[in-house]
């Protein structure tokens, strides 16, 4: 399936983002097309590859999580918050500290909270792309929001009494 092909830097680059493992998203990307050359006979329009592709390609990945004991962690930067007296605890929060959340998030709240904050999808698109209920999709981005705020307001108050 020549179209597969065609898609194949957009899988890359959608494994880059749940893994940031370059060697990982190498493997994710091959049994994904795998995945969707033995599968090909379910796509019925072949408008929607990309979207079905990626869903394939979603489901490795968790797969993946499942079959390991730990969520991969990014390399840690040591990025210091601005530490003044005006800041309110939610205002020292940095980029790598809601990255560094958002890679303790669980399954399948994880990945759900990457296709919206990182890839910038709207709920419906999530719900598309990963074929389950709008409100399915907006229930796990509320549920990946909350233990995002946990885990921010934990960091945020162990940077205060630091």
């Amino acid at each position: 399936m020549q179209l597969i092909a065609e898609h194949r830097q957009a899988l890359y680059k959608a494994a880059m983002r749940r893994c940031r493992d370059r060697a990982v998203a190498d493997d994710l990307v091959q049994d994904a097309c795998v995945r969707a050359w033995e599968n090909a006979e379910s796509l019925h329009d072949e408008s929607k590859l990309l979207p079905w592709l990626l869903r394939i390609l979603h489901n490795a990945w968790i797969d993946l999580c499942r079959k390991r004991s730990k969520v991969f962690s990014v390399e840690e930067v040591p990025d210091q918050p601005i530490q003044t007296e005006e800041l309110s605890p939610w205002q020292r929060v940095t980029v790598d500290d809601f990255h560094e959340a958002l890679e303790q998030l669980d399954e399948p709240y994880r990945s759900i909270a990457i296709m919206q904050y990182v890839d910038n999808l709207s709920n419906a698109d999530i719900a598309e792309q990963l074929g389950i209920p709008y409100a399915t999709a907006a229930t796990r981005l509320h549920r990946a929001r909350k233990q995002l705020k946990e885990l921010l307001s934990a960091k945020s108050y162990r940077n205060e009494v630091s």
